[in-house]
């Protein structure tokens, strides 16, 4: 039997495959009862199955099936997996199925995977060598990310997160960046990083709340 854990306390969720439990800490940031929907493996690609299916994409077909049930109703529900552009139309199904029902949908897109682990990288002195150049990375990104916002194009309340510029300078996607290892093996996040990034709801949210204190103290200053 496959069970999730409970939606019910909380009103955010993330769903997706090994990289859902990477980023787990991003939800729990906003919400400590947040719901970490995740399974090793399973991209939230709701009812598909390859065409000789193993006993493990049957699992995971099953997996998403309950999931969907699940995130019914939810304020925010984040959606991450291992994009890659021979399958990513696959999330499609999912977005027609959840959108109508969750308040905001956020998909984080692609981040890059190093040419080795993050922490052998550290150790070696090698993280130059260890760094993807952001052409290389922009290359694999850009046709993903396009396919990602024509599948959430028909979902107003959907929005696609371009993670490039939190992960890559200009040139170059490196092991670490503000003195902060980006990741714990060669491609899933650090718990520092994904507690440190903000969905843009968020962001948008702590500027509105900067700008009524600021509007605040200016009528004050006025009235005095």
């Amino acid at each position: 039997m496959i069970k999730c854990p409970p939606v019910s306390q909380t009103r955010i969720a993330i769903w997706g495959d090994s990289l859902a439990y990477a980023w787990s800490p991003l939800v729990w940031q906003l919400d400590p009862h947040a719901s970490a929907l995740s399974r090793d493996g399973c991209q939230p690609y709701l009812g598909h199955l390859p065409a000789k299916p193993y006993p493990a994409d049957l699992k995971c077909r099953d997996f998403n099936a309950l999931v969907t049930a699940k995130v019914r109703g939810l304020d925010t529900l984040v959606l991450v997996g291992r994009w890659n552009v021979a399958n990513v139309g696959y999330l499609r199904p999912t977005l027609d199925a959840v959108a109508p029902d969750v308040r905001h949908v956020f998909v984080l897109g692609p981040t890059p995977k190093l040419h080795a682990e993050a922490g052998r990288c550290i150790r070696q002195h090698a993280e130059a060598a260890c760094a993807l150049p952001r052409s290389e990375f922009d290359a694999i990104a850009e046709p993903i990310l396009a396919s990602l916002r024509a599948s959430a194009a028909p979902h107003p309340n959907v929005t696609i997160v371009d993670m490039t510029d939190s992960f890559c300078t200009p040139v170059s996607c490196p092991v670490m960046l503000h003195d902060m290892p980006l990741y714990w093996d060669a491609y899933h996040v650090s718990s520092s990083v994904a507690k440190s990034f903000e969905l843009p709801a968020e962001i948008s949210r702590r500027q509105q709340r900067v700008r009524a204190r600021e509007t605040h103290a200016e009528a004050g200053a006025a009235a005095w």
